[in-house]
């Protein structure tokens, strides 16, 4: 295959970005991009003159001549989008989150896996530079043992009406520290505020996931801050890494600063922590946009037969903890994945 067509549905906050940047992939055509607001199609005919614009998602979805459909509408869409692209054979980009429940999303790993077509979900900083720098960092046993993740992503909105930040915001967080720590969540714990958007919204959210080789994750996401803060900390044995995606230079920086434990001698009964206060270095990272990185990895699985680093499965065991978290807000308590 040395071509691709390909439709675009959904053309809100996110959709625009996709197209552009699928429209920049050598040896592929955008060929459709569907919206149900006219209004949005008609901003997009002077620029993508080349593009046939649609409201009617299920005659784009029917198009033989298309290899692949980019779903970026709202979450409650995903499943039954999704499931009538797979079953009309093609392969499938869908936003994040994958759908609203484990069974959705366990339905469309199945019917894709049957008809033998690539699914993709847009977790995008799995294609970050400086998070798989941060990996690589960890894997090559430079941070020591990983100990603990903080992860804070607030701004001011966008209010989403379709899912909370819980489930727009914290499943960044909750993709990355599973992929940095190499483990899955295995309990949750979660607290939250909710107020009146279109219906009830819950913009501010805490959660403490438990993973079973003793790491500890705490992520905060909110809608409601004054200012944009998106920044991680993976605290290791070694060493602490700390990503800032919004500062200006320096979005990556390593210190050798933290809490060592001296263990009792002769000398001492007890067990003794000392401070270690080294040096902070910040390495270059030659940055790539992660959304051109992302669309590029999808048209390259659809035309090697490779597996998506983010797949259906890795979409599917972030809505499981997702699910595990709303039952946590509700229930008050830590919840078993």
């Amino acid at each position: 295959m040395t071509s691709l067509n390909l439709g675009i549905i959904g053309l809100g906050y996110w959709g625009p970005n996709l197209l552009r940047d699928f429209k920049d992939i050598q040896d592929v055509r955008v060929k459709y991009a569907c919206d149900l607001d006219k209004n949005k199609l008609e901003n997009l005919r002077a620029k993508y003159h080349d593009v046939y614009l649609e409201i009617d998602a299920e005659n784009m979805i029917k198009d033989q001549s298309l290899d692949a459909i980019v779903i970026s509408t709202p979450a409650s869409t995903h499943y039954e989008l999704a499931k009538a692209a797979l079953e009309n054979g093609k392969h499938v980009f869908l936003e994040k989150p994958m759908a609203k429940t484990v069974d959705e999303c366990s339905s469309l790993v199945e019917i894709a896996e049957r008809g033998d077509k690539i699914l993709m979900i847009g977790h995008v900083y799995e294609h970050n530079t400086f998070i798989n720098y941060l990996k690589k960092y960890i894997s090559e046993g430079q941070l020591g043992k990983v100990e603990e993740m903080w992860a804070t992503r607030f701004a001011l909105g966008p209010i989403r009406s379709d899912v909370t930040a819980l489930w727009d915001l914290a499943s960044h967080d909750i993709g990355i520290f599973t992929s940095l720590s190499g483990n899955k969540p295995v309990s949750i714990s979660a607290n939250g505020k909710s107020y009146e958007g279109k219906g009830k919204q819950s913009g501010s959210v805490s959660l403490y996931l438990y993973f079973d080789n003793d790491i500890g994750g705490d992520i905060r996401v909110s809608w409601g801050a004054p200012n944009k803060i998106r920044e991680l900390l993976v605290i290791g044995s070694k060493t602490t890494g700390h990503f800032d995606e919004v500062a200006f230079d320096r979005n990556l920086t390593f210190y050798d600063r933290g809490v060592d434990h001296i263990e009792p001698d002769a000398t001492f009964s007890q067990y003794r922590s000392k401070i270690r206060k080294g040096v902070a270095i910040s390495p270059f990272v030659d940055f790539k946009e992660s959304l051109k990185e992302e669309c590029r990895n999808f048209i390259e699985c659809i035309k090697n037969g490779s597996k998506p680093i983010t797949d259906g499965e890795y979409g599917m065991n972030v809505v499981r903890v997702l699910v595990a978290a709303e039952r946590s807000l509700k229930e008050r308590k830590i919840v078993e994945i």
